[in-house]
This record gives structure tokens, sequence and C-alpha cells, in this order.
């Protein structure tokens, strides 16, 4: 109960329960125009969660698809350095160096 608003309303010889019924009334109506207003503000934040969501998942799909590339890439580059260092020795064992 807001008690400014209770002294006000009983200083006036208002009684008791019509004060806690009126003070009730005015929170109820102010608790509505308060919901009123958040529900856009509300929307607006899932919109914009739901967009950092995406972008986000975004990222995580490049940044997996880059990781993947660079393993492929190591993976390749050890494959030539095995296969060159097989040759070289293939060849001074057969004498050609």
């Amino acid at each position: 109960m807001d008690l400014p608003l209770y002294k006000a309303l009983t200083s006036i010889k208002i009684e008791e329960q019509l004060v806690d019924a009126v003070i009730k009334a005015m929170d109820t109506h102010i608790d509505a125009g308060i919901s009123r207003s958040v529900i856009p503000v509300l929307a607006e934040i899932r919109s914009l969660a739901a967009k950092v969501d995406a972008y986000a998942g975004v990222k995580a799909d490049q940044v997996a698809r880059k990781r993947w590339m660079i393993d492929k890439l190591f993976t390749v580059v050890a494959t030539v350095v095995a296969t060159v260092g097989t040759t070289i020795g293939a060849l001074k064992v057969l004498g050609y160096l």
C-alpha cells in the first residue's frame, strides 16, 4: 500500500476499506499500464536476441570451417613432406642421389 496516498485519502475522511480498495485499484491499473508498455520492449529484446544468436551461429560455423581448412592444409603438407622424404630416401637407396 502506498503510504502517502493512504494518508491523503484518510485525511479527507474516506473509510479505510474504501481507501484500501482505491489504492488496490490504482495499483492494479498502474501495473496493467506498465505491463502494456513493456510488451513491445520485450518483443524487441527477443528479436535482437534472435539476431544475435543467428549471428553467433554464423560466426561459429565460419570458425569451424576455417579450423577444418587449416586441419586439411596441415594434413596435405604433412603428406607431401612424408612423400618427398620417402622418395628421397628411396632414390638414395637405389643410387640415384
